[in-house]
């Protein structure tokens, strides 16, 4: 099982939700740029 910290965690929840990243980098007071390498690290992860 992969282990995922809490900032992933949310916008796992926000993107299965289905909000855009500007959304979710607006809830999480983070730029969109932050929100896509975390996207980009969860994909890495789930690949693991």
């Amino acid at each position: 099982m992969v282990e995922l910290n809490e900032t992933e965690r949310k916008i796992l929840k926000f993107t299965q939700e289905g909000k855009t990243e500007k959304e979710i980098a607006k809830n999480l007071n983070v730029s969109t740029h932050t929100v896509r390498s975390f996207k980009k690290a969860l994909e890495q992860k789930q690949k693991v």
